[in-house]
């Protein structure tokens, strides 16, 4: 009869159990499951056999017991008095477990009986007074036990006894003297024996682990049994692959075997034919002794072992050209002899220069040819660099009779105010002086002139200027200033699509074709985008019947210059030097300043440039809300300190405009200055202008080095770009693809916790000096194109500071550590500042190709690192070009920059409404639309 011994199968809800009657069932197989001795029981094999658990699985549906068995309740006869005395210690902690009780006693020692037989035979020897109290012993017991766990935690293993004047020296603290010297020697041996009964083991009560699997593998009180790892289930193709793996391994040792074998042949070999060798030399030497000791002279040829011959070569050497250097040698004749005529040696410097030569030869050939394709031809493609220069014609030439397209003469009643005077003139529009002009019998007086061109789409623009009228009816015309900006207002624009056009021939600059179009409304279009009245400039024009021509001059003039923000005030302020103050923001660096702009001599004065950091503490970065906290807290001083420095007494009629950062940079700061920018500006009625940060940090390198042209090398915290202009904008012809190379040093300067103070680069500059190039690490070097990445190389250069630290802890601990991988913090800074200013100067190199300029402008906080310039200035004297760079007044953040990049675009007619005057973290350089430049 076979029992079933199986592992039963988990129950599902999707499998259907059996329902079976007891006569379905074999009696066999149902007694042999019911008498079988070891019952399936789910775990491992060698667990099986555990007494407790067989004894639980037999148990199991047998007992009609359902109560838990325990001894019955019997009165206790202790005296919780004496167990617990009157004042109560709180327990350390509410954790109620087994140590509670004794942790309220102050003692953690438990007797057990042995040490209650070793106490009553002990006191047995004293009477009175000076027996040896249970608590007592409990005591120095305890202190025994803690003494010796921290003196020797591994007594167990190493079987080391603290000795006796240890466990004084510990017990002097908690018991009395008396006590000590009464007992505790001859507990201390009691203790001894104790230990060593037991292994040298603490005999407070513990866990038992498993020490030896044979001994503790049917004890029940083994705790945290070690699993054995189970074998892989044996398959066929397990054993296949066990096969293969031992022929494999097989064959591997035979091959090794043989080549063991085969060295073994190999150096016999060598060893029979050094003993050859050695034969035969004694054989020559004996044989030379005998020569010389009987006289006999001959050759010797024999007794040397003969050099072998060089093979001949078969083919002539050619003979050389003559070179500047003359070394020369013989030259090999075919028969192998050597001729006695000289040639040149060829040296690779030479070979070097005459590959370059014609390399630039033909470069040279390259471009004669194409300066001769090109010829005669102009390029007009759509390329944004460099911008085509067209020749133009003079800006002004007198007014000649041509036929332009004037509207024809209709029955307008204004047709007909040549013979009646003009009218009285608004008063506002003379605040110049002018009076009119008489312009009865004015047909001979000079014209005005004109300029006509051809704009996009082939509009046609028809630009005017007044003559030079010295003295009319006794008043001096006022000079009249040119506004380029407003260049284009009168213009003629073609919506027909007929190709013949009427043409009226009229001569437009007769005296009655010129105060016809002076009565002619402007555009109410042209009035509403520079928010002025239209509909009551229009009442104006119809209330006159006809104005001269002069005075409409000026009422354009005026028009021109009203804006969204301008006033009647700010329009007298443009008389003289033009003010502004800038707020900037956008970081941790707070910078007010204020900047004038002389128009009549085009000369720029910085009247105030002050400035405030928010310093981190080293280690870590400046966080956003804390940076804005900074700025609200210093705006209002430096704001006062800044308008002492100019001067200024009456911001609201010196000033002309509060020019503010608009972005990029972090949002808590920006914000906090826009809106500081918005409340100076409410309080003293001056218009806002919003300027881009980049923009600002350009312009005021154009306007400190004086540079022209130049590609702009943008390196600051936020921004690392590579720009040059183009039609009005800032092109980006590169730039970071993760992170700013200011961001990269201050993170690095944060690993090795260096202070920001004054700033992380200029403290990794002064590092890298110290290092003096003694070792360059190897770093990750990350260009594509003109595009440059740094977060590998941060991440490599914070590995070696780690390497570092821990060659630092192993030279502490005494370990040695080779002279040649050992590097320091200051080559750490030389290798990431030169590694990454590398990066920098070749795609500003590419820039300077690509553009065909020969300026570099480095600006922005990193800009002002020496080291940074001095690797620009190297690239570009081999180029033939300059380097402009400016100190850290202009090139970290500062308010100057945006009062002058404001101003600029001031003087243009721009301006940023109330409404629109937010800030924004990201802001293009190229989204600017630069107006002020050509």
């Amino acid at each position: 009869m076979s029992t079933r011994k199986v592992r039963y199968k988990k129950l599902n809800t999707k499998t259907p159990l059996p329902v079976l009657r007891e006569d379905q069932i074999d009696p066999n197989e149902y007694e042999s499951l019911t008498t079988e001795s070891q019952i399936a029981t789910g775990v491992e094999q060698a667990e099986e056999n555990e007494y407790h658990l067989q004894a639980a699985l037999k148990g199991v549906g047998q007992s009609t017991d359902t109560e838990i068995p325990v001894p019955p309740p019997q009165k206790s006869e202790a005296n919780y008095d004496e167990l617990y005395p009157t004042p109560y210690v709180e327990p350390r902690n509410y954790i109620k477990f087994s140590e509670t009780v004794e942790e309220t006693l102050s003692v953690l020692y438990d007797m057990t009986t042995e040490d209650e037989e070793y106490l009553k035979s002990y006191n047995a020897k004293w009477t009175g007074n000076t027996q040896l109290s249970e608590d007592d012993f409990e005591r120095i017991m305890e202190v025994f036990e803690d003494t010796a766990a921290e003196q020797a935690p591994f007594a167990a293993v190493d079987n080391t006894v603290v000795p006796f004047e240890v466990m004084v020296q510990a017990m002097n603290q908690v018991i009395p003297g008396k006590l000590i010297q009464a007992h505790a020697k001859n507990v201390y041996e009691y203790w001894k024996t104790r230990r060593q009964a037991s292994g040298n083991k603490p005999l407070h009560p513990a866990l038992k682990f498993e020490t030896h699997q044979e001994h503790d593998d049917m004890d029940p009180y083994v705790c945290f049994r070690r699993r054995e790892v189970r074998q892989t289930r044996k398959t066929r193709a397990r054993d296949a692959q066990v096969s293969d793996k031992l022929k494999k391994l097989r064959k591997e040792l035979e091959d090794a075997r043989q080549l063991v074998v085969f060295s073994h042949q190999r150096e016999i070999f060598k060893k029979e034919l050094l003993s050859s060798d050695r034969l035969i030399f004694e054989q020559r030497a004996s044989l030379k002794d005998t020569k010389v000791r009987l006289g006999i002279k001959g050759e010797d040829e024999d007794l040397y072992n003969a050099r072998p011959q060089k093979r001949q070569r078969t083919e002539a050497q050619q003979p050389s050209r003559p070179g500047p250097h003359g070394q020369l040698r013989l030259i090999v004749r075919p028969d192998g002899g050597r001729s006695v005529e000289p040639a040149d040696l060829v040296i690779l410097a030479d070979k070097l220069a005459e590959k370059e030569n014609e390399l630039r030869t033909d470069v040279e050939t390259k471009v004669q040819n194409h300066r001769r394709w090109n010829h005669n031809y102009v390029d007009l493609t759509a390329d944004p660099l460099p911008p085509v220069q067209e020749e133009k014609e003079p800006s002004f030439r007198p007014a000649k009779t041509t036929y332009l397209m004037t509207p024809p003469a209709s029955a307008s009643d204004s047709m007909e105010t040549d013979e009646t005077p003009p009218a009285e003139p608004n008063e506002s529009l003379l605040r110049t002086g002018f009076n009119g002009v008489n312009l009865s019998g004015a047909d001979h007086e000079e014209m005005c002139s004109y300029r006509r061109r051809i704009g996009r789409l082939n509009r046609l623009f028809i630009d005017r200027r007044p003559p030079k009228l010295t003295k009319l009816n006794g008043q001096r015309s006022p000079p009249h200033e040119i506004d380029y900006t407003q260049s284009d207002r009168w213009k003629y624009d073609q919506d027909d699509d007929d190709d013949e056009q009427p043409v009226y021939e009229v001569d437009p600059n007769s005296s009655r074709q010129m105060r016809f179009r002076s009565t002619i409304p402007p555009s109410p279009f042209l009035f509403r985008r520079q928010g002025v009245d239209a509909a009551a400039l229009q009442a104006g024009v119809a209330n006159r019947q006809a104005l001269p021509q002069p005075q409409i001059c000026i009422l354009a003039r005026l028009n021109s210059q009203n804006t969204n923000q301008a006033a009647p005030a700010a329009m007298a302020k443009r008389d003289g030097p033009l003010l502004a103050i800038g707020c900037e923001g956008s970081a941790n660096k707070l910078g007010i300043g204020i900047i004038s702009h002389d128009p009549t001599t085009g000369k720029t004065a910085v009247l105030a440039n002050i400035r405030h950091t928010f310093v981190s503490p080293p280690g870590t970065g400046f966080l956003p809300k804390d940076t804005a906290r900074h700025h609200r807290a210093f705006f209002v001083r430096l704001a006062k300190s800044a308008l002492a420095d100019a001067g200024v007494s009456d911001p609201s009629s010196q000033l002309c405009c509060v020019c503010y950062t608009k972005g990029p940079g972090m949002g808590a700061p920006l914000q906090s200055v826009a809106v500081a920018a918005r409340t100076i500006a409410l309080m003293w009625d001056l218009p806002l202008v919003g300027v881009n940060h980049c923009v600002g940090h350009i312009e005021m390198g154009r306007e400190i080095t004086g540079a022209e042209n130049p590609v702009v090398l943008y390196v600051s915290g936020g921004n690392t770009q590579v720009i040059a202009y183009a039609e009005r904008r800032y092109r980006i012809f590169g730039e970071t693809l993760d992170i700013a190379v200011g961001n990269c040093l201050d993170r690095f300067a944060r690993t090795l916790e260096i202070s920001n103070d004054p700033a992380p680069g200029y403290n990794i500059e002064l590092l890298a000096r110290k290092a003096g190039g003694r070792k360059l690490l190897d770093l990750p070097y990350a260009v594509k194109g003109m595009d440059c990445s740094f977060s590998g190389i941060l991440s490599a250069a914070e590995l070696l500071a780690a390497q570092m630290k821990e060659q630092e802890a192993k030279i502490a601990r005494g370990e040695e550590v080779k002279e040649e991988d050992r590097f320091t913090p200051e080559d750490l800074c030389f290798s990431l500042q030169e590694t990454v200013f590398a990066m920098l100067v070749e795609i500003t190199e590419r820039a300077m190709a690509h553009v065909g300029s020969n300026q570099v402008l480095i600006v922005g906080g990193v800009g002002c690192n020496e080291r940074l310039q001095e690797m620009m200035g190297q690239m570009a004297k081999e180029r033939g070009g300059s380097v402009y760079a400016t100190d850290e007044r202009f090139c970290i953040d500062n308010g100057i920059m945006i009062a002058h990049a404001g101003l600029l675009a001031y003087e243009t007619g721009f301006r940023t409404p109330l409404e629109e005057s937010t800030c924004t973290q990201r802001f293009r350089t190229d989204e600017v639309y630069v107006k002020w430049r050509d």
